[in-house]
């Protein structure tokens, strides 16, 4: 952004100095291609038109485009018209720009003899063509271009030199259209500067009003020629348009829009009204709003999309696999519901990967498709209670003949490995001075404590009610049916799913179409997602929208891996100064980690939260550091299926017990100092942490107790500041608790139940931006080309790309004692 910025300050003044600076007495100059002409071919002033035309006379206005865009423009001039016949092509949109335009004049007045006395005239024709070649850089609200510019042809009353042309535009506001360019020649010295402007007074294409004048070399300001001009798109696809000049000619035209194809037609005629030539043009490219609407195809079509794959917060530009980005399927789903084409959605959900909060988020989305009237179709070949949950919302549940369904209820399991650690000699010892921090006790215990077990059990009860309430919801039968289903049938064959209500329909996948002819009655159109984004529309809307920043937290709370705090503050900093970001949207999905890496970014987030609204969206896990960076937000929003809380702090102590006499490891040190040597003893090989050889002492105990106890302190002092509560309330509903969404709402840790749409549309609310105002969502922190992680060996628990469970081991086993805000990573393997 800033170096976009740079170059367009560094383009812009100079243009706007020198047109201030003009010298007086030039005349018109054979080395550049006339302006006139050229600008002939719009409809509009360069930085106004909106078309890839634009970019011949101003470069920057090929960064204005929505998208790719070629244009063929072609001139008739009338027969005692000294206008020259002429085509254009022009092909633009985002960093590059390319224009070829070709010129043919003739004369008919050279008078030749034959003989003695015969007299006749010659039509001489002579052409050229131009080229133009552009760079550009920028954003919607302001872009800066600088372009090559060639010839081929010379003729005997017009040459050409090689230029460089310049040119900037800013558009402030929805209302506004500044423009400058200059052309300057490599050999001759010869320079046209042109300044245009444009005014929407409602902010829209309805009414634009807009001017250009131009300069050129070094001619008085008197002499300069300008031209005015308006434009109107009261009907959507249909822009009238027409324009007057300083020598009083003028034209008329109309421009229709189909979409991604349009055609325009502008008559220019002279002071007296006599016609002086007609100029045609032809586009494709992005889709514009075309005639009539949605009219012609509302209803005729259905969005198929294949969720096969992992469905994720952020996606590598290159080799990242399938599925999709949440932020990407909840826009597509959104384009289902408000637009006219699509009569419903159909979702093949064979072979997805998505967590339970992610798959409440896209079902709560299919739902609100339903409510708006259209229709939405889910297919599935096994499906299991999380596949089952998000297909039970359709209007037709489809099964593969050869399916199944698997419903075996909720539950979770834990690993307890302090035999194992007996039989090979390691000790180990969990710092647990809260009731239900229970991060360690997997590597201390032999089995599951009462505290871990009621939290654990509150989970899988809260969930399987949620799942119940909304299945039994959405197919019609009672939450004691589900019940018996769960707990009698176990799994059942495709025809016996039909038989027992949980499905409608039994077909393949390719066949899909036939169930949708029989739900609504006629045939429907199959449009995948390469299809949605080419039937995608672009308003022709000047400036920026708001933009809002969606920040991720993603896996363990760590300084350089998982959300990489050193990092992640960094951006939240960076967002917090941007100008042009009104609010933030944070979404936390981390179990946590160390303190330091949370508190880093909690800190931020709280600064930030001081400037600008900041909505805190919680994922799958937002518990213990997944929490303390989440607690800052001016609402924090969570799904049913988050789990959230467990506001406590835990450590662990590990030490050799006979593990190095049976590895035939041994150590020696040397040491300054009383207890140098706690964390001194043998190194072990591939895991490359330190076990020490003795356990701590009476006093070093009571010393971890103390730094423990501290920073659950620290903790709750920060959640009661973050809440708006008193310590002993959070303290209360803390002690290492972990929570549902749900329980979180209801005990104070939670605002609202809500996905990540929910937050983006709190966000805009808080910021003072209409619901019905479309907003730029910037995602951060930015993704590289590649994954760094692609060639890696997988991880059971992974958020993102982030090994969990891996990091999970180091932090607890290579922390010796450090205090860490921390949930077990088998919370999160719930089937």
């Amino acid at each position: 952004m800033r170096t976009a910025r740079s170059l367009l300050v560094g383009v812009a003044i100079p243009i706007i100095t020198l047109v201030g600076a003009l010298p007086a007495g030039a005349e018109d100059l054979p080395y550049l291609a006339s302006y006139a002409s050229h600008v002939g071919f719009l409809p509009g002033s360069p930085s106004v038109a909106g078309d890839a035309m634009s970019g011949v006379i101003n470069p920057a206005a090929w960064r204005m485009l929505p998208g790719g865009e070629l244009e063929f423009v072609w001139s008739e001039p009338e027969e005692n018209s000294s206008l020259p016949q002429s085509w254009s092509v022009a092909l633009g949109g985002t960093h590059i720009g390319f224009g070829v335009t070709h010129w043919k004049w003739k004369r008919d007045n050279l008078m030749l003899a034959q003989g003695s006395g015969y007299a006749g005239s010659l039509v001489l024709e002579h052409s050229m063509t131009d080229y133009t070649l552009a760079l550009t850089s920028g954003d919607g609200r302001s872009a800066a271009g600088i372009a090559y510019q060639w010839s081929s042809g010379e003729t005997w009353e017009r040459r050409r030199d090689k230029a460089l042309s310049l040119g900037a535009i800013w558009r402030p506001t929805k209302q506004v259209s500044l423009g400058s360019a200059a052309a300057f020649t490599f050999d001759k010295g010869e320079r046209r500067y042109v300044l245009d402007g444009g005014l929407r007074p409602f902010g829209s294409s309805i009414l634009t009003v807009f001017g250009d004048v131009v300069y050129m070399n070094d001619e008085d300001i008197e002499d300069s020629r300008w031209s005015a001009g308006v434009a109107t798109e009261f009907i959507p696809g249909i822009t009238l348009f027409g324009r007057t000049r300083k020598d009083d000619s003028y034209s008329l035209g109309i421009s229709v829009s189909l979409g991604t194809f349009g055609v325009s037609v502008h008559p220019d005629f002279d002071k007296d009204g006599d016609l002086l030539r007609t100029t045609y043009g032809l586009r494709t490219g992005y889709r514009k709003p075309m005639l009539g609407g949605n009219m012609m195809v509302r209803g005729k079509t259905y969005l198929s999309l294949d969720m096969k794959g992992s469905t994720r917060y952020r996606r590598y530009r290159w080799f990242d696999g399938d599925g999709h980005t949440l932020t990407e399927l909840l826009r597509d789903l959104e384009e289902v519901r408000t637009d006219d084409r699509y009569a419903g959605v159909a979702l093949n959900l064979s072979s997805m990967r998505i967590s339970w909060a992610l798959a409440w988020e896209v079902r709560q989305k299919l739902q609100d498709i339903r409510h708006a009237g259209k229709k939405v179709v889910t297919f599935f070949d096994l499906a299991d209670m999380r596949t089952y949950y998000l297909a039970s919302v359709a209007d037709r549940v489809v099964i593969d003949p050869a399916g199944g369904v698997m419903l075996l209820g909720m539950g979770m399991a834990r690993t307890y490995m302090k035999k194992m650690f007996d039989k090979i000699g390691l000790g180990v010892e969990e710092l647990r001075f809260f009731k239900y921090k229970s991060a360690a006790e997997g590597f201390a215990r032999e089995d599951m404590s009462e505290a871990d077990r009621e939290q654990r059990q509150a989970l899988m009860d809260g969930f399987y009610e949620e799942i119940r309430r909304d299945v039994a919801a959405s197919r019609g039968f009672s939450e004691a049916y589900f019940d018996d289903f769960v707990n009698d049938m176990i799994l059942t064959q495709a025809d016996s799913a039909k038989a027992l209500g949980l499905v409608d329909d039994m077909t393949r996948w390719p066949d899909i179409g036939d169930v949708i002819k029989d739900l609504e009655g006629e045939g429907k159109g199959l449009v995948g997602r390469a299809g949605l984004e080419f039937f995608r529309t672009h308003e022709d809307m000047w400036s920026r929208p708001p933009r809002v920043a969606v920040i991720y937290a993603l896996g363990p709370c760590a300084m350089d891996e998982g959300i990489a705090a050193r990092r992640l503050g960094g951006v939240i900093r960076a967002v917090r100064e941007n100008r042009d970001i009104k609010a933030v949207v944070f979404r936390a999905d981390s179990p946590g980690g160390e303190i330091v890496a949370s508190d880093i970014v909690a800190d931020e987030l709280k600064k930030t939260a001081e400037e600008k609204p900041v909505i805190v969206s919680q994922g799958w896990v937002a518990g213990s550091g997944g929490y303390w960076i989440s607690m800052y937000g001016d609402k924090i929003l969570a799904t049913p299926f988050t789990i959230t809380g467990s506001i406590g702090v835990i450590a662990m102590w590990a030490w050799n017990q006979g593990l190095g006499d049976k590895l035939g490891m041994g150590s020696a040190a040397v040491t300054v100092g009383d207890h140098a040597d706690v964390l001194l003893g043998i190194r072990l090989p591939v895991l490359g942490f330190m076990i020490p050889d003795r356990n701590l002492t009476r006093f070093e105990h009571g010393r971890f107790r103390q730094e423990i106890l501290t920073s659950y302190e620290h903790f709750l002092a920060r959640v009661a500041e973050g809440r708006g509560m008193t310590r002993d309330e959070v303290h209360r509903i803390a002690e290492g608790r972990v929570w549902t969404g749900r329980d979180g709402l209801e005990v104070g840790l939670v605002d609202e139940i809500g996905g990540l749409e929910q937050a983006i549309a709190l966000a805009k609310r808080e910021a003072g931006i209409a619901d019905d105002e479309e907003i730029e969502l910037v995602e951060l922190p930015r993704m590289g080309l590649l994954n760094p992680n692609m060639f890696k060996m997988p991880s059971p628990i992974r958020i993102e790309d982030e090994s969990v469970d891996m990091d999970y081991v180091r932090a607890v086993l290579a922390g010796q004692g450090r205090p860490l805000a921390i949930v077990p990573p088998d919370l999160m393997m719930v089937p």
